[in-house]
C-alpha cells in the first residue's frame, strides 16, 4: 500500500506547492506508479495533515503538469513523471527558441480570441475566478504563487471563452505552457517591480472582460503575451 505521508521537513513556499512538490518526487520515485488512482482529496489531506484546500491547489498544478489525469467518473490518475515521458511539443520548445517564439506566437492568436469570446460572454464563474487569480498576484510579492496564479487566471479566460473546441486545446498545450510560465518566473520576472507589472497587466485584461470589451481585451492580452517574445529574446 501507497504511504503518502510528508516529511517533517519544511520546504518555503505555500503548503500546496510543497504537497505539489511531495506527490512529484512521489511520482518521480516510482512509488506512485503511471496509471496508479490516487486517494480521494479528503484521504490525501489526512494522510498528508493538509487541508483539502492545499491538496486540490496541488492537484491542479500537477495536472497542469502533465504528472496527473482527472479520470472519467471521479478521481484522479498518475500519467507519468513528467520529466521521463514529455510530449513531443514539450520537447520541441525546451530544446529550440525558435519553437518557444512559434508556441508563443500561436497563444497570442489563439488567447486573443478567447479573451475576445470570454468578453462578448462575461461569465460570472470565470470572471470571478480571473479576479481571484489576479488579486493573488497582487497581494504575493515574494512570488511564491506566481505559476499558479498565472495558470489560474488563463485557464479561467480560456472557460469564459465558452468553447468546448478551446478547451481541448488549452488543455492539450497545458503542459507545456506551465513549463514556459516556470521559466519565465525563473529567468525572466525576478523583481517585485516586474510582478508588479505582470500583475498589472492581468488586471487590465480583466477589467476590459468585465466591462465587455471585446477588442481591447484582445489587444491587451495579444501585447502580454507579444512581451514574452521581446523580453525572453527567442529568436527565429
Amino acid at each position: 500500500m501507497t504511504t503518502f505521508a510528508a516529511s517533517e521537513r519544511q520546504d518555503e513556499g505555500l503548503l500546496s506547492e510543497r504537497v505539489a512538490g511531495h506527490l512529484r518526487r512521489l511520482i518521480d520515485q516510482g512509488v506512485l506508479a503511471s496509471g496508479e488512482r490516487l486517494p480521494g482529496e479528503r484521504q490525501l489531506a489526512e494522510s498528508l495533515k493538509v487541508s483539502r484546500v492545499s491538496v486540490r491547489a496541488a492537484l491542479q498544478s500537477l495536472k497542469a503538469e502533465g504528472y496527473l489525469e482527472a479520470r472519467q467518473g471521479g478521481g484522479t490518475k498518475v500519467l507519468s513523471s513528467a520529466r521521463t515521458l514529455e510530449s513531443p511539443l514539450a520537447g520541441l520548445v525546451r530544446r529550440s527558441p525558435a519553437n518557444l517564439r512559434d508556441l508563443v506566437e500561436l497563444r497570442i492568436l489563439l488567447e486573443g480570441w478567447a479573451a475576445s469570446r470570454a468578453a462578448q460572454r462575461r461569465d460570472v464563474e470565470a470572471l470571478h475566478a480571473m479576479e481571484m487569480a489576479v488579486r493573488s498576484m497582487e497581494g504575493d510579492l515574494k512570488r511564491k504563487r506566481s505559476v499558479a496564479d498565472d495558470l489560474a487566471f488563463h485557464k479561467a479566460l480560456a472557460k469564459g471563452a465558452g468553447s468546448a473546441v478551446y478547451d481541448h486545446v488549452h488543455a492539450v498545450v497545458g503542459d507545456v505552457m506551465a513549463e514556459m510560465v516556470k521559466h519565465l518566473r525563473q529567468n525572466v520576472y525576478e523583481s517585485p517591480e516586474e510582478a508588479k507589472r505582470l500583475a498589472h497587466q492581468h488586471r487590465e485584461i480583466l477589467e476590459a472582460v468585465q466591462d465587455g470589451n471585446a477588442a481591447l481585451a484582445r489587444n491587451l492580452l495579444e501585447k502580454h503575451l507579444g512581451q514574452v517574445i521581446d523580453t525572453r529574446g527567442a529568436s527565429k
